[in-house]
Order: structure tokens, then C-alpha cells, then sequence
């Protein structure tokens, strides 16, 4: 990733010019490709990253920012999500439930697969948990008042916890 002061981000060895920041990463299961995922849903990928559309893509504009993006098990999709917790699916990513039509507190932030791909955690700023599919609900941070917003969740290998990091580095 480059910046040409003039005309904005430039990714990758294309030379393709983004009009939208970055917002997150999600690496294929081999290792050897990746997706990124702008806020306003595009989707650029890279290696053994296959195509499987986007929000711009399909030519719908999305009404929130999109906070995140999560691989399948196969790599042969992914999930998007957005900041009112709509899941949008691509490829064999299947949708097991958002909170896209819910009241938060605060909005959500990212998402992490269960390790069948069965499943998913969404957490939100202020430590919400909300688990669809297989993934178990195991605990929040929720109802504490935290020193910092939570910033992003990692899910245990075995998907029998997680870890919350906040902005200021707590963990």
C-alpha cells in the first residue's frame, strides 16, 4: 500500500486507487491470499483471494459504513459487516443472524468465525458479545464501563473463548 498525495490510496501491484479507507483484512485458510474490505464495501483481493462480488459491487450502495470481514472455513467466501450489525454474505458464507435490526448501545466493530464456519461473534464497541449459529455465547464486557472502546475480538482456536482489545491496548 502506497499514498500518492495527489489521488489518494494506491493498493497493491495494480496500481488500483482507493476512494475509501481500509478497514479490515481477512487472510484466505492457505495462507497464500487475502481480501480487503473498504468501508464502503468494496472488496479487493489478492494471492488465492477469489472473487465473490462486494456491496459495491453489486452495485448497492451501503447504508453503513462496513466495519469488517470474515473468511469462511473453505475460503470460498465471506461475510461483511456493517456498523448497525447487518451480516451481508458472499460466496458460501452463510448468514446465521445480525443485529442489523436491533437498538445498540454501541455499534459493532468486528466479527470473528466460529472454527467449524458455522458461526460467528459480533462484539461491539463497548464489549457486546452476540453469537449466531454454533458460536456459544461466552460472556461480555458488555455491562462494564471499560477505560477504553474495545477495538476488535480473537476467538480462541478451539472457539471456547475470546480475547476483547481496546484502543488504549487493554486486553
Amino acid at each position: 500500500v502506497e499514498r500518492d498525495a495527489h489521488k489518494g490510496m494506491i493498493i497493491g501491484t495494480g496500481g488500483e486507487r482507493l476512494t475509501h479507507p481500509v478497514v479490515r483484512v481477512a487472510v484466505t485458510p492457505t495462507g497464500a491470499g487475502y481480501w480487503l474490505v473498504t468501508s464502503d464495501g468494496a472488496i479487493h483481493r489478492f494471492g488465492d483471494g477469489q472473487d465473490f462480488e462486494s456491496l459495491t459491487g453489486l452495485g448497492f450502495c451501503a447504508p453503513k459504513p462496513v466495519v469488517s470481514i470474515g473468511a469462511s472455513r473453505t475460503g470460498q467466501g465471506y461475510w461483511l459487516l456493517q456498523n448497525d450489525g447487518a451480516v451481508r454474505t458472499f460466496g458460501d458464507a452463510q448468514f446465521y443472524g445480525s443485529t442489523g435490526n436491533l437498538h445498540l448501545n454501541s455499534p459493532v466493530i468486528g466479527m470473528q468465525a466460529t472454527p467449524s464456519g458455522k458461526g460467528y461473534w459480533l462484539v461491539a464497541g463497548d464489549g457486546g458479545i452476540f453469537s449466531y449459529g454454533d458460536a456459544q455465547f461466552l460472556g461480555s464486557t458488555g455491562s462494564l464501563r471499560l477505560n477504553s472502546p474495545v477495538s476488535g475480538m480473537q476467538a480462541t482456536p478451539y472457539g471456547h473463548g475470546q480475547w476483547l482489545y481496546a484502543q488504549d491496548g487493554g486486553i
